[in-house]
């Protein structure tokens, strides 16, 4: 039995003292800052003493990679995709689905041994492709590339990396998530995986990795960069395609999240909730939570912030930790705070016009500070002009007027 090298980090760097070669123990150092979680495997497995696999790991050796794409009409891409990856691949697999414009033209002008080039028929389904795509590799690995996307820095330790791990387990079940920027938008994707049989695509569009055995899933530093090309005829193609994802996979959210997430804007309330109904219960599981914030955002976008209130404490309650969640924390923190505010001032309002019917011989607060708290309420509800004009009909009466916001003065409002 085989321990696992990234579940054991800190263990692996601490006996790199057995490693004689500064060269090796250097290279090491570098191979495990790569990763970027510790989660690979379950909690209870056993380390065992793997100084013998330290000792003996060398800088030469090296795993063989396959880098795989499928590409239709990508003129424009394709040449800088492959110039990125020139000198980590070993094997060069290109499935074109039915380019019509110069890529096939392109691609055969290089005249490069490593690039095997073959013909799909598109079928509308881009896990068909791609599963056709991965078995014409023959390589140790495989790394799984768009046309318009470049493998960006760090790549140059990547086949370090895999043969340094592979020492400690076979990876068969592993898949590594590289860092994925289009234009503004950053993610996690699936690329790198073992070349076995038990790996394979699933889904017709938004197509995800799965294996035979437990998947096992880790974020490297390795970032990808590539270009936001969605289009409206190819929003619609997906959005088709991934109606059929939920038809076929009724009982897996991650195509109802999907769906909701890239028509959030478009679907009303109810649509969401009919789309959502079989995943709105009490569970930690990634794409069920995620269904979760959708819903609360589109609460959120039309205004109602009681059942946001609501349906964020659910999620609340299942002890859910990430940046979402965070922003959400916030927001309803804020809302709550809100409603609380209107509250009060719907109370101070109505009394308002009241205050000198409570009057008393020996009064303390005069009316500047009655006037003043108006003033805070109308901000805080928002209502900036009806505010300005309260202290600016004030400072025509009394120039030292109370101020109840602790981190800017009147002047500040007056002047904005």
């Amino acid at each position: 039995m085989k321990s696992n090298p990234i579940k054991f980090l800190n263990y692996l760097k601490k006996n790199i003292s057995t490693v004689n070669s500064e060269k090796v123990k250097q290279k090491i150092d570098e191979i495990v800052l790569l990763v970027d979680s510790d989660d690979w495997i379950d909690e209870g497995e056993v380390l065992l003493d793997e100084q013998e696999n330290i000792k003996n790991f060398s800088i030469d050796e090296s795993v063989t990679l396959s880098v795989v794409y499928i590409v239709k009409n990508e003129e424009n891409y394709i040449l800088n995709s492959l110039e990125s990856i020139d000198w980590i691949a070993d094997e060069i697999v290109i499935v074109d689905t039915g380019s019509t414009d110069r890529t096939v033209e392109i691609i055969q002008d290089l005249s490069d041994d490593r690039i095997k080039l073959s013909h799909f028929k598109w079928n509308n389904d881009f896990s068909e492709a791609r599963n056709f795509a991965i078995k014409q590799s023959k390589c140790d690995w495989i790394l799984v590339l768009d046309a318009d996307e470049l493998l960006m820095d760090k790549k140059t330790l990547l086949k370090d990396m895999l043969a340094y791990f592979t020492m400690f387990e076979n990876l068969q079940s592993t898949i590594f998530n590289l860092k994925i920027k289009r234009g503004k938008e950053t993610y996690r994707t699936g690329k790198i995986f073992k070349n076995v049989s038990s790996i394979s695509y699933k889904g017709k569009v938004h197509e995800v990795l799965t294996c035979e055995e437990k998947t096992k899933r880790i974020n490297l530093d390795i970032e990808v960069q590539g270009e936001n090309r969605v289009t409206t005829d190819k929003k619609e193609l997906y959005n088709s395609l991934l109606l059929e994802n939920i038809s076929m996979y009724p009982a897996e959210p991650r195509w109802v999240y999907l769906y909701l997430r890239d028509n959030l804007d478009t679907l009303s309330k109810e649509d969401i909730i009919e789309f959502s109904k079989y995943f709105l219960i009490d569970s930690t599981d990634y794409y069920i939570v995620r269904i979760k914030i959708l819903v609360c955002i589109k609460l959120i976008q039309i205004g109602n912030f009681e059942e946001f209130i609501e349906k964020f404490e659910e999620i609340e309650a299942d002890g859910i930790r990430f940046s979402d969640f965070i922003f959400l924390n916030f927001l309803y923190k804020l809302l709550k705070l809100q409603n609380e505010i209107s509250e009060i001032s719907i109370d101070y309002f109505t009394i308002f016009n009241k205050i000198s019917s409570f009057d008393c011989d020996d009064r303390i607060f005069s009316d500047k500070y009655f006037q003043s708290l108006l003033g805070t309420f109308l901000i805080y509800g928002g209502m900036f002009r009806k505010a300005t004009m309260v202290y600016k009909s004030m400072l025509e009466n009394d120039g030292d007027i109370p101020w109840y916001f602790t981190n800017s003065s009147l002047n500040d409002f007056l002047n904005h």
